[in-house]
């Protein structure tokens, strides 16, 4: 093998001196996304604090109970980053499906399953709210393999929340086929159209063959699964192509920032305020998933044409950050809040608006701590686990 040449030994160093920049510079570029997560994980926070605290009036309830889309945004956020990663990484691994799905596990399964065992002892076998005719071997089977969210008695029995863990692992397993097969913003959206189709045919076959069914089915078919969810993630890749076709050509190329971040400032507004007039909402056929999907591309677009401070800053980066901890951690902290309420402020008689502010001010703060911890001792040094296995597998002839 040819010995290098001094130009190719400084261009080596070069691209080494060069990449904490060009990184640094990536991941500004990029904090919306961190931002899009910090929200998503206070939304999911707000629809749970709403729960807890009664008295709050109709309208106001129906608006902070528009918290449940947190979820989806979560996904589109997942979608958009797993396309950019798997573009970034395209060429520079043999075994690219097989790593990507590696990265996953280790990134999903260690803080999931300390959950299942916590949960587990925390809340025994029996019969409850999330699961009606208690917890059986199959179950706790099921979900280790991340196979709850195919039942719908089963998919928030182990876990409270595990459905959305279970929607985001079996997505895992399309990705690197919508990756081979999605390559350019036509074919993404008409994968979209293709997969509402699926989402609406579903429950249409599944209601025609047992009729029976379909009061217990209804909310599961149309919110807790895969095919329900899959136009979600979809509207993450047709995020993705947005991204890489106009905003990033936008932004090269337009020499007077002021016309995008207008743009962009106007759009997070316009979502913001869909956000606000779709609560509460209800159409026959007209899904809210579709809707709230169609609100939160508009807001991604927009910050990421301009991130602006209020939405876009370093707590909620942070919290984005520690995002999956916290939607695992923070039912536990929440039923702690809910004790303490019953105990304390119960017996101030206080406002419900301010029970609620006070809870869901101790929930955020108390979550963003716990999660602070796991998320150092549990997801960073197992992701370094699945990156050291790829390393080495890369390396193996």
């Amino acid at each position: 093998m040819p010995e290098s040449t001094p130009i190719q030994n400084d261009d080596v160093k070069l691209e080494a001196a060069l990449a904490p920049i060009i990184n640094k510079q990536g991941a500004e570029k990029l904090a919306f996304v961190d931002a899009m997560r910090g929200i998503a994980i206070l939304l999911v926070m707000m629809v749970h604090s709403a729960i807890s605290v009664p008295g709050i009036n109709h309208s106001t309830r129906i608006l902070l109970e528009e918290g449940l889309r947190g979820v989806q945004l979560f996904f589109i956020a997942s979608a958009f980053t797993l396309f950019l990663s798997m573009k970034n990484r395209a060429g520079r691994e043999r075994y690219a499906t097989r790593n990507f799905f590696i990265r996953r596990f280790f990134r999903i399964a260690p803080m999931f399953y300390l959950g299942m065992g916590y949960y587990l002892l925390l809340k025994g076998l029996s019969p409850g709210e999330n699961a009606p005719l208690g917890i059986s071997a199959s179950y706790i089977f099921c979900t280790a393999l991340f196979l709850h969210g195919w039942h719908p008695y089963m998919f928030n029995s182990v876990v409270p929340g595990g459905w959305s863990i279970a929607v985001e692992m079996n997505f895992y397993l399309l990705l690197p086929l919508m990756y081979k097969y999605i390559k350019d913003l036509t074919t993404a959206v008409s994968a979209f159209i293709g997969s509402v189709l699926i989402s609406y045919l579903i429950p249409l076959v599944i209601f025609d063959m047992y009729p029976s069914c379909k009061p217990g089915l209804t909310w599961f078919l149309s919110w807790n699964c895969l095919p329900a969810q899959l136009p979600i993630f979809l509207t993450g890749i047709i995020l993705f192509y947005i991204y890489e076709k106009y905003i990033v050509t936008v932004k090269m190329t337009i020499k007077k920032e002021a016309a995008y971040k207008q743009t962009g400032a106007g759009l997070s507004v316009l979502a913001l305020t869909l956000f606000i007039g779709f609560s509460g909402f209800q159409h026959a056929y007209l899904s809210n998933s579709l809707l709230y999907g169609f609100v939160f591309l508009i807001l991604a677009v927009g910050l990421a044409l301009n991130p602006i401070r209020l939405l876009v800053n370093s707590p909620m980066r942070y919290l984005g950050a520690v995002s999956f901890s916290a939607y695992l951690v923070h039912f536990t902290i929440l039923d702690l809040l809910k004790i303490a309420n019953e105990r304390l402020l119960a017996e101030l008689r206080i406002p419900a608006m301010l029970d609620y502010i006070l809870i869901m001010c101790s929930l955020v703060l108390l979550t963003a701590l716990v999660s602070t911890v796991t998320y150092r001792f549990i997801e960073i040094p197992f992701q370094n686990v699945g990156r050291n296995i790829i390393r080495r597998l890369e390396q193996c002839v």
